[in-house]
């Protein structure tokens, strides 16, 4: 399985990115939502993957987190929800924003995605409801992503951010847990 891509980006046609790593070419399908983000044409990336196999299918999905990747599966375990679908809901909704959605059992939140409506909604709360804990805020992930990103492990990359303010902006939290090194 194929966990992750790190290269530069060649082009960007939504919802696929195309990532050149050293002379091979992977075309990755990415949420709308990320598209801003994952940077121009030229720029390095990483993206957390997921590599989907079917019949006579290869399809790889990245994400900018890990987070991100994860609830793709976890969307993509709901019945009726494969991984296009999936694609779709985060190209709508943030993680983080379905996430709290999921949490607080929001079902309108959920329903108001375009192609979800209540009853795939429904499922969705039902089959995901309990399975998060309360989410860290987007700075924090974004500083996450970027230690990773300079060579911390996941572990050591959550001791130094341990009791950092997460409302400070992700460059000042980058700084702040590279001084508690």
């Amino acid at each position: 399985m194929i966990g992750g891509i790190r290269g530069k980006i060649i082009s960007k046609n939504p919802p696929e990115v195309i990532i050149d790593t050293g002379g091979v070419l992977y075309r990755v399908l990415i949420p709308i939502l990320d598209f801003d983000e994952i940077g121009a044409v030229g720029a390095s990336v990483l993206v957390h993957t997921h590599l989907y196999l079917k019949d006579n299918t290869i399809e790889i999905y990245g994400f900018l987190t890990e987070v991100e990747r994860a609830l793709f599966l976890d969307l993509t375990k709901v019945p009726g929800l494969g991984p296009k679908s999936a694609l779709s809901i985060l190209s709508q909704i943030r993680a983080e924003d379905l996430i709290r959605a999921i949490n607080g059992e929001d079902l309108d939140r959920i329903s108001a995605v375009k192609g979800v409506g209540r009853k795939k909604a429904s499922k969705i709360l039902i089959e995901l409801k309990g399975m998060f804990v309360p989410e860290k805020g987007r700075n924090y992930i974004d500083a996450l992503n970027a230690l990773q990103a300079l060579g911390l492990s996941v572990k050591e990359a959550k001791r130094r951010l341990t009791g950092i303010d997460e409302s400070l902006p992700v460059e000042e939290i980058i700084k702040e847990a590279l001084r508690h090194g």
